[in-house]
């Protein structure tokens, strides 16, 4: 068992210290590591925090708007777009899913592969578990909320149908992930699931982001984030801005470049 607490390392500990710490627990989980430093937040509510910062700071975020071509004409980026052309001396890829379809628009092919990532969220129970909880030799991803509902999650996939920006729900998985929880957390035994969902997600062939700059002069890549996204999006962005403004970032970014999808590095 993982054990998300919110410290300051991480640690091996045994089955009276998890106890300790999750009294919850199945009797037959017997200790678990602790990461102590780890945290939670909110993904709506932080994404939507990065969006009005921007936004005060002068950004236009044009939403609901397909490209349908980007190429380089004098020195500028053109995209045509539904709304009208876009122009712009840099482009930054970083459409998620849809990335390796502009990474290969700008002569950068990769091997991305987009996956339907399933979640639930149960009626609201007694507070039983406070830190995020993960189980080793079963697919479990699972975190108690203020105000007592339960998220679920594991990795389970549904199936992505990204030109459309749809995904369909494989309810034999949603049913396994459930049966997980209810073996680690006897008290979800019985538990009501009120609403499941499948985000698109973007997974590269060895499971590592690209990050740095494209092969195309005046264009940069961020996407491929293979389900750690959320968690690695603000260095991400610290990386990309620095990266445009001034051409370098002081952290160590060779192992996340696009071109080692390219026929010379293989």
């Amino acid at each position: 068992m993982v054990v998300d607490y919110g410290f300051d390392h991480e640690e091996m500990i045994d089955r009276n210290e998890l106890r300790d710490l999750v009294p919850a627990v199945a009797p037959h989980c017997i200790g678990g590591m602790v990461v102590r430093g780890d945290g939670y937040a909110n993904p709506y509510q932080t994404v939507q925090a990065f969006r009005r910062k921007a936004i005060s700071l002068g950004v236009r975020i044009v939403e609901n708007n397909p490209f349908v071509s980007l190429e380089k004409q004098g020195g500028l980026w053109r995209i045509t777009s539904a709304r009208g052309d876009l122009e712009a001396p840099v482009v930054v890829n970083c459409a998620g899913a849809w990335g390796g379809h502009i990474a290969a628009m700008l002569g950068d092919p990769v091997p991305l592969e987009a996956q339907a990532l399933m979640l639930m969220i149960t009626d609201r129970l007694k507070p039983f578990v406070k830190p995020v909880v993960g189980a080793q030799g079963r697919s479990l991803s699972f975190k108690q909320f203020d105000n007592g509902t339960v998220l679920i999650g594991g990795a389970f996939r549904g199936r992505a149908e990204p030109e459309h920006n749809r995904t369909h729900l494989d309810q034999m998985g949603l049913a396994a992930n459930a049966a997980n929880a209810a073996v680690v957390f006897p008290a979800m035994r019985g538990a009501r699931i009120v609403r499941c969902w499948a985000g698109i997600e973007g997974r590269m062939a060895d499971d590592i982001p690209v990050i740095g700059a494209s092969t195309a002069e005046g264009a940069f890549h961020a996407f491929g984030f293979s389900a750690h996204g959320f968690a690695l999006s603000p260095i991400v962005g610290r990386i990309i801005a620095d990266l445009v403004t001034k051409g370098a970032t002081g952290l160590p970014i060779d192992a996340f470049s696009v071109e080692r999808f390219s026929e010379k590095a293989r």
